[in-house]
């Protein structure tokens, strides 16, 4: 197995698999121009520079595991790959402009959010029309039929994003005791539906569109749903350790909404009843000392760690499945970029 990395290692994985995909980036960055330009007119300058600020980390796994699949190395990669790689990103800005919504959140990728800009009615509508030029421009590139199937797991995957987002608004704060198991399993099957659904229909299109074999698109598959779900486990502990300058995104958020994410379901379990985490869930409004205190109560309690070991298991598995592809730049890459998320 690769070895994991151990400095500086989320800004070293995705700077090394940028420079592995300069030429199709720089495709990628052509034909999301072409995207963008269509709706010259209807998205402020923000708008378009919150694409250009992301770490475009879904296309670039997309990108890794069609080059990791590909039966002929030495083959261009297909313009349907390069589509699919910003029709994803689309989908993906999408659904955080409509969670920001829920959010009420201020900043996006060090951005006001679209919601925070120019209110909750046209960001609905702005975020509706990423999706739409989202499938469109898949739809534009399928070249044969048997890729349509993967506009059919695209779509699907949008279904499920909004299906988690209703989840996580059903899940009340106030019921944080009855049933912590419950809880738990509500949320890893809330995380498998916002975040990594869209990781593994990314890595399976990408082995798919460029004719992977079966056996390596279902692996590549369940490497991206894995990972999506490590991936989200460390995004709820670092909102309780970055700052917004850092994360682009306001911090402490999952507390602030009363959202219960695994970092403050796994204190639930470790601290007494009587605990500054529950009175803050439990209270109608707080004070910025009792948000302090709940804070201190879920980073200082051992369910933090717990949920640190959780996540690095699930990303260990991950990158197991891609011991069925020969060693290579591109399954290093994708290796890499795994371990960078959890050693960060």
């Amino acid at each position: 197995m690769d070895k994991p990395l151990t400095t500086n290692a989320r800004t070293a994985a995705i700077t090394a698999a940028e420079d592995l995909l300069q030429h199709e980036l720089a495709r990628y960055e052509a034909k999301l121009d072409e995207a963008l330009e269509v709706q010259e007119g209807y998205l402020t300058s923000d708008e378009e520079q919150m694409y250009k600020s992301g770490k475009r980390l879904r296309p670039i796994m997309l990108l890794l595991s069609a080059r990791l699949a590909a039966p002929d190395a030495e083959e261009d990669t297909p313009d349907k790959v390069i589509q699919a790689s910003v029709s994803l990103e689309m989908l993906h800005v999408a659904s955080l402009i409509h969670d920001d919504i829920i959010d009420r959140a201020p900043m996006r990728r060090g951005f006001p959010s679209v919601k925070a800009a120019r209110g909750t009615d046209m960001a609905v509508l702005i975020g509706d029309l990423q999706f739409l030029q989202s499938i469109r421009g898949l739809l534009s590139s399928v070249s044969v039929q048997e890729d349509l199937p993967i506009i059919d797991k695209v779509l699907k995957a949008g279904y499920e994003i909004c299906l988690g987002e209703i989840d996580e608004l059903r899940m009340d704060p106030s019921k944080a005791y009855d049933d912590l198991l419950e809880l738990e399993c509500r949320y890893m099957n809330i995380i498998d539906r916002k975040t990594a659904v869209l990781f593994s229909v990314s890595c399976e299109a990408g082995a798919a569109l460029i004719g992977g074999r079966t056996r390596e698109i279902l692996a590549l598959n369940r490497f991206g749903r894995a990972f999506g779900q490590a991936f989200q486990i460390m995004d709820d502990l670092r909102d309780f350790l970055e700052n917004s300058a850092i994360s682009g995104k306001q911090q402490q958020i999952d507390l602030i909404q009363k959202r219960l994410s695994l970092p403050i379901i796994n204190a639930l379990k470790t601290l007494p009843a009587d605990n500054p985490l529950r009175s803050f869930l439990n209270a109608p409004s707080n004070g910025d000392q009792g948000l302090h205190e709940a804070v201190d109560a879920v980073v200082n309690s051992p369910g933090f760690v717990q949920t640190y070991s959780h996540a690095r298991e699930l990303m260990v598995n991950a990158i197991a499945e891609l011991s069925l592809f020969q060693n290579s730049p591109h399954r290093t890459a994708l290796s890499d970029i795994g371990y960078a998320v959890i050693d960060t």
